[in-house]
């Protein structure tokens, strides 16, 4: 059997996962255009990197630290990066993806696609623009591609492949940036080949999926080739100074360590996390501490290193073809599952909406039940009221009339005593048959009705020794006098029955002014509860609308995710197939050897298993 040569076996294998490469740089060609911009080298090999995490923990410092700034340039460079803005405000604006420049200019990939070469002062120029439009409202779904010149870095890191993007603090500073930062988030995490989520070590509770913030970070610790924990300001922070002081602890150590501690939050994050947990220090708090010069200082920068190398190297492995297509062909079922929980979401949600529209329909029938028989005791209440006061005007011009009525003056009869005492008789039987004595009560009318009118006149006449008068004009004296005596008399009766009558009129006014006050109270207050219901009805209305609104909106967006990401799988699918055909084509070449033949063989079999590996990563 003719030997294989070493190039044959040097080339196979050199194409083993060609095929990988080939199927994502064709996604990156349809999905993410910018990556294409400026290569340094294989555009397979470039690391994409997102830093994800609350405002204000060092993100920006961190991302300069990983792309390899020089430690005297990282003032110069991160001021500029701030637009303007003065330390401890945070710095993006927008979404950016950092990148190291092919020469010593600033390039912006949407300043015509990245061509144009810009100064520093040009550079300062676009930042403050940039984070001025978005102060005003303005949001921007794109990402800005930003190519840092080369004279900032390291020389050994002026070719490291690694962009890295920025996203603005979950914790954003007002209700429009955290809007666009969740809207980022779920558009760019899909498609990162590594995922920093950053935070400060003296705060871990950042790690919980419900203060991430977005459905796809959900379970972050179950892909660890694809999520670290950068844990920043660890070593200037006070308790972690101490026990680093005291113990000298190694890099493992240190990441067990803290390992326990986010556990302590009940995350439970599989065992395998422990060794992509990244305690770091960077920016301006590195600086002062380095400053010291001290031994801890020494052991830092020492320990620093480490974790930093240990992280690139991490994030290396990440770019391997098929760790990138286990995230792909995985990604169908992973946007699936978050649609999913989004639609229970969505029907838990919903079906406390609609109980709560049951119960307020509910109230809102008992509140007018209970109001228009209200209306009805206060029509009903009205209507009394008018009639009494209609009496008591009748009253009023009855006891005017009266005042000016006269009596019937009996004739002058016989000019006897007798006479005047039975005209006084008769009057008071009279009286006390007269109609204003009907209105009132038998014990009112005993108490209060006297006869004090009479008094005078009868002890004046019964003081009489004859029955005849002897003069006529005493005899008309007389007859005057109990003429009088009669008509005040008719007054006290009138006048003590006007006055009840209009007592219990006034006392029949006011039980039904008191009566209507009090339904007039309950009346308002049904009113203001009833307002109340309709509004909480109309806020229940409109957020089922719009619940029902973001729900379809989301279910498109999902679908085309997923319609997006199955292309993906399509694309793995094509470039092995692809692949397979032409290793098919070698194998039944007739014009090589046997063990060229079973070099092509093996590299078959290679690539189904390697397939096979990824579907079965993606399940």
């Amino acid at each position: 059997m003719k030997p294989v040569s070493n190039n044959i076996w040097r080339d196979i294998c050199h194409e083993r996962y060609r095929w990988a490469e080939n199927s994502y740089i064709n996604l990156l060609r349809q999905v993410d255009a910018e990556r294409l911009i400026q290569p340094h080298a294989d555009i397979s090999r470039q690391i994409s990197v997102i830093v994800y995490g609350p405002t204000q923990v060092g993100k920006t410092s961190l991302i300069l630290t990983l792309l390899g700034v020089r430690d005297d340039c990282f003032k110069e460079l991160n001021q500029l990066l701030r637009g303007g803005q003065a330390l401890g405000h945070a710095s993006t604006a927008r979404t950016y993806r950092y990148r190291i420049s092919r020469d010593d200019a600033w390039y912006f990939s949407h300043k015509d696609q990245g061509t144009t070469a810009w100064s520093d002062s040009g550079a300062a120029d676009i930042f403050a623009s940039l984070r001025a439009e978005v102060q005003a409202g303005r949001r921007y779904f794109d990402s800005i591609d930003v190519f840092i010149p080369q004279r900032f870095f390291h020389p050994q890191q002026r070719q490291n492949g690694l962009l890295i993007r920025d996203l603005p603090g979950i914790q954003a500073a007002d209700d429009n940036e955290r809007e666009y930062v969740t809207q980022l988030a779920s558009q760019f995490i899909r498609s990162a080949d590594v995922i920093l989520l950053t935070g400060k070590a003296d705060y871990l509770g950042f790690l919980k999926p419900e203060e991430l913030g977005n459905d796809l970070l959900a379970d972050w610790f179950w892909q660890p080739h694809r999520y670290k924990i950068v844990l920043t300001r660890t070593f200037s922070n006070s308790s972690i100074r101490e026990m680093l002081r005291r113990v000298s602890p190694d890099k493992s150590w240190l990441q067990a360590y803290l390992f326990e501690q986010i556990n302590t939050l009940e995350l439970q994050l599989p065992a395998e996390m422990r060794q992509h947990i990244y305690p770091l220090e960077c920016g301006h708090s590195w600086q002062t501490l380095i400053e010291g010069g001290d031994d801890y200082a020494d052991y830092c920068q020492r320990l620093r290193e480490q974790i930093l190398t240990d992280l690139r190297h991490h994030m290396l492995q990440a770019v391997h073809p098929l760790s990138r297509l286990r995230t792909g062909y995985a990604l169908p079922e992973l946007i699936i599952r978050h649609r999913d929980k989004l639609q229970q979401q969505y029907t838990a949600l919903h079906s406390t909406l609609d109980k709560e529209q049951e119960y307020y329909l509910r109230k809102k029938e008992q509140l007018s039940s209970v109001q228009t028989e209200y209306s009805r005791h206060l029509a009903k209440s009205q209507t009394r009221l008018d009639r009494l006061q209609r009496l008591r005007e009748r009253l009023n011009k009855r006891q005017a009339r009266n005042a000016h009525q006269s009596i019937a003056v009996p004739p002058m009869g016989t000019r006897t005593v007798s006479a005047l005492l039975k005209m006084i008789a008769e009057a008071r039987e009279e009286m006390a048959l007269h109609p204003a004595l009907k209105h009132l009560p038998a014990h009112f009318a005993a108490q209060q009705i006297n006869h004090h009118a009479f008094t005078a006149i009868e002890q004046k006449l019964h003081g009489y020794h004859a029955d005849n008068y002897l003069f006529a004009s005493n005899y008309k004296h007389d007859y005057q006098e109990t003429i009088n005596a009669i008509k005040q008399h008719l007054k006290l009766i009138t006048t003590l029955a006007a006055n009840f009558q209009r007592s219990e009129l006034e006392r029949h006014i006011k039980e039904h002014r008191r009566r209507q006050q009090r339904l007039q109270h309950h009346t308002t207050r049904r009113d203001k509860l009833l307002t109340a219901v309709t509004n909480k009805l109309t806020r229940i209305n409109t957020q089922q609308q719009e619940l029902t609104h973001s729900h379809m909106r989301d279910e498109d967006h999902y679908q085309q995710l997923i319609g997006e990401s199955r292309r993906f799988q399509e694309l793995i699918r094509v470039a092995k197939n692809e692949r397979a055909t032409l290793i098919e084509q070698h194998i039944r070449r007739t014009d090589i050897g046997q063990a060229e033949r079973l070099a092509w063989l093996l590299a078959a079999r290679a690539l189904k298993k390697d397939y096979e590996y990824v579907r079965a990563l993606g399940e």
